[in-house]
């Protein structure tokens, strides 16, 4: 979610975004829903749907890609982070919508220990939450900016 250093960080995503904006353009934003890469700063490790072997659920490794790590979106960490920095790129980076890559795609079982995810009762809730979350980013969004749209692979709103 951190702006890339690719493209100036932070203080380079704020000048794109005030660049087009001064030339009348629109700014998207894309996302994965899949999940974080490693090495991300943010990513945290109790934030990540478990298979039953305990292990994280990884997703589109292949060829050149990293590894994304699942994140079960019921999570209230997960949901206050995604939200937060989907505000920033709204109000501070000038973003009129959102891409969601793979914004269609199951989200795996969450099989952690019901202990440690006491939001969720059953490991199949991991999938629900994932389209119930894109409901709240489309009414977040739409609180900051009346105009905001998103869109993913399979249903745009």
């Amino acid at each position: 979610m951190r702006p890339s250093p690719h493209v100036g960080g932070d203080a380079g995503l704020r000048r794109l975004g005030a660049a087009v904006k001064a030339f009348g353009g629109r700014m998207y934003a894309h996302f994965t829903y899949l999940g974080l890469q490693q090495p991300s700063l943010d990513l945290r490790e109790h934030w990540q749907i478990r298979g039953e072997d305990g292990r994280p659920y990884e997703s589109f490794h292949i060829g050149s890609y990293d590894m994304y790590h699942a994140v079960n979106f019921n999570h209230p960490e997960v949901q206050a982070y995604f939200l937060e920095w989907i505000r920033r790129y709204i109000r501070d980076y000038h973003v009129d919508g959102l891409f969601w890559d793979c914004g269609g795609s199951p989200l795996a079982p969450d099989f952690s220990p019901p202990e440690t995810r006491p939001f969720q009762r059953f490991p199949s809730e991991s999938m629900v939450g994932g389209l119930r979350f894109l409901e709240w980013v489309m009414h977040v969004g739409r609180e900051c900016s009346p105009d905001f749209f998103m869109w993913h692979e399979c249903f745009s709103q």
